[in-house]
């Protein structure tokens, strides 16, 4: 008896070594643009562009599966965060790393929909990801505990795009892809 309660009280501990790494994979379809191991985009060492608070507030009204190749970011009530990424038909690569600022962290990374080749992973205290998307709509969520400031850097294709990133329900465009949103 004593030994299966030693057991049943180190099962969560078990279980947490291997959630904290907290990757989220699918192997690589052959031919993906991003076959074989994930490419990390690093945080650009430009500074950033602070868009004003309150700014990712609310799901922007055009963000649908199918839309024009965009990025949509939005903060939705309990400091919930979605990135999501559209095309209307063609394939495109969307790459990038969101950091938390002043000393909080990001949490309960999901994925929206998991495809052959789809990747993001958090990295220290970063979420960096790597995954493409056709004719439909990818991306994922996660959480931000504090109330604070968000960094990401978004690439389509391997390059800058700022005006098809689109922040909340303002359908706002920051004026670089390396930017800064606060609650």
């Amino acid at each position: 008896m004593k030994i299966r309660s030693m057991i049943t009280s180190l099962l969560p501990v078990v279980a947490l070594s291997f959630l904290s790494g907290c990757i989220i994979e699918a192997a690589p379809a052959p031919g993906t643009p991003q076959a074989g191991k994930m490419e990390v985009v690093e945080m650009d060492s430009t500074s950033p562009i602070q868009m004003a608070s309150g700014l990712a507030d609310s799901k922007p009204p055009h963000a649908h599966a199918g839309a024009a190749m965009s990025y949509w970011v939005w903060q939705a009530p309990r400091n919930e965060w979605h990135i999501r990424s559209t095309t209307a038909h063609q394939l495109h690569r969307f790459q990038g790393r969101i950091r938390p600022l002043q000393n909080a962290s990001l949490t309960n990374l999901k994925a929206t929909r998991l495809e052959w080749g789809d990747r993001m992973r958090l990295e220290g205290r970063d979420i960096a990801f790597d995954f493409s998307t056709q004719g439909g709509e990818d991306g994922f969520d996660f959480t931000l505990n504090g109330n604070a400031c968000v960094e990401m850097d978004l690439l389509i294709d391997s390059s800058p795009h700022p005006k098809l990133v689109v922040i909340g329900k303002g359908e706002q465009n920051p004026a670089s892809n390396h930017f800064i949103v606060c609650p």
